[in-house]
């Protein structure tokens, strides 16, 4: 086969497009420019037919993969944007590609004084402090149709823990949201509520008792019938905040949760929320005991049960949730049934709590119908000086009970009110102000003073 000179194809080339622009030949008038080179090195005998073939093919090839013009005034669809929405988010124009870059702060301050009985029972109940309640980042991402992903790193602590950390595909016909990695269980809809969004500094008694919180494992979740339904399934090994564990104990929990919107009018101005779950926790010849904080992380608990031996646990929760303009309402029953080894027995140990609010400026609770949990409240009008807006403003009350008193266990019985003013400078930033009164029956009482400022991005 001849050379061909470089002279020569920018001759052929000018002479393609000037046939291309006479249009003496139909057949032609598709063709790309490379194709009609082609046809005149095989007319003048520079390249054999054998080469044209070839040569023709992959010019085809070549045409068919290429990615179609973008029509004037249009977005490429492989270009990218990054804009802010709460957060800093990063997407390709064709919705195959989404990231966000985010994270929250939360730093308390607390005083605390109780009774002598109760000093002399926790005598570190009783001060003044301050702490990072929560100094997180995270990145997380949908890839591709169904690919999403998240990583969530918590360094309140004197060491980085894991949160949110998981892999998983969604959209998956008949079954939703496939998880796999280190995240919440179904349990509980103030658990499942982010602490971005819960109405006081703490979540009530009973969740803080009972919840498993996160822990590693696999999860299915999904919404029906126009997301007035959900149901989410998983099975998780009980870890610690590294998200890993290994022994021979076998210490693995089971559970669901289930939900429904009986009511759900205004585009979730006025609902009502029902939601059933249950766990089964194996542990074999283990130790328990529940210790939570008084609904005040800083100042700790006034509840102390004992290490008892158990065989599993078996845990279920009702819960009942109402918003009716500014107006909204929550409570929950919980209760844990304790297989007790020999000495113990079986224990039932439980308890539940009413929250009930408003919004003196006019914003409602917001739902979020494909998780059966609350979300983002929208600040009608944001702060401002120059424009004379200052935000909007919430008030709310909790009472919470709980009892880990059955037979020979005695931790204790306490009553707690909480009242709580929050408000809210923007949809992502608010500083709240907590009252809670601790008592734990026969021996006194915890007069708890805490506020927050609180930002998420």
């Amino acid at each position: 086969m001849k050379r061909v000179n470089s002279w020569f194809l920018v001759g052929g080339a000018l002479l393609a497009l000037c046939v291309a622009g006479s249009g003496v030949a139909a057949e032609d008038v598709d063709k790309s420019v490379n194709e009609k080179i082609l046809d005149i090195l095989l007319e003048r005998g520079d390249i054999t037919p054998e080469r044209y073939d070839q040569l023709r093919k992959e010019a085809l090839e070549e045409k068919q993969g290429a990615t179609p013009p973008v029509a004037a005034g249009e977005p490429d669809p492989t270009d990218w944007k990054v804009y802010w929405n709460n957060g800093t988010r990063i997407e390709r124009n064709d919705g195959l590609y989404k990231v966000k870059i985010g994270g929250r702060i939360q730093f308390d301050a607390a005083a605390s004084g109780v009774s002598n009985r109760l000093r002399g029972m926790f005598p570190d109940s009783e001060g003044t402090g301050v702490e990072f309640r929560r100094a997180r980042l995270f990145v997380e991402g949908e890839v591709w149709d169904h690919a999403i992903f998240k990583a969530q790193y918590d360094f309140a602590g004197s060491e980085a823990e894991f949160k949110d950390v998981y892999v998983g595909l969604q959209k998956i016909p008949y079954v939703g949201t496939v998880r796999a990695g280190h995240f919440k269980e179904p349990e509980s809809i103030e658990m499942l509520t982010s602490s971005k969004y819960i109405t006081f500094l703490e979540r009530s008694l009973p969740v803080l008792a009972f919840g498993a919180e996160r822990n590693s494992g696999i999860g299915v979740s999904n919404a029906f019938f126009d997301e007035r339904m959900t149901f989410s399934v998983g099975g998780f090994r009980n870890v610690g905040g590294d998200g890993s564990g290994f022994d021979n104990q076998g210490n693995y929990n089971v559970g669901f949760r289930v939900t429904g919107l009986p009511l759900y009018e205004d585009d979730g101005e006025h609902l009502i929320h029902t939601g059933f779950w249950y766990s089964h926790q194996f542990r074999h010849g283990e130790m328990v005991s529940y210790d939570p904080n008084s609904e005040s992380h800083l100042v700790g608990g006034i509840l102390s049960m004992p290490d008892i031996d158990i065989n599993g646990i078996d845990l279920l929760g009702g819960e009942l949730a109402g918003v009716f303009g500014p107006f909204y309402a929550q409570s929950e029953f919980i209760a844990s049934l304790v297989d007790g080894q020999q000495g113990v027995g079986d224990r039932v140990f439980y308890g539940t709590y009413i929250t009930a609010g408003a919004f003196l400026t006019g914003e409602h609770r917001n739902y979020e119908k494909d998780s059966g949990a609350m979300g983002r409240t929208k600040v009608l009008k944001p702060f401002s000086l120059s424009k004379g807006q200052w935000g909007g403003v919430e008030v709310a009350g909790r009472w919470s009970y709980l009892t880990l008193n059955d037979g020979p266990v005695r931790g204790g019985i306490e009553n707690n009110m909480t009242l709580g003013v929050n408000w809210y400078l923007y949809s992502n930033l608010r500083i709240m102000l907590n009252y809670v009164l601790a008592h734990r029956n026969g021996v006194g009482d915890a007069n708890i003073f805490q506020s927050r400022v609180s930002f998420d991005f």
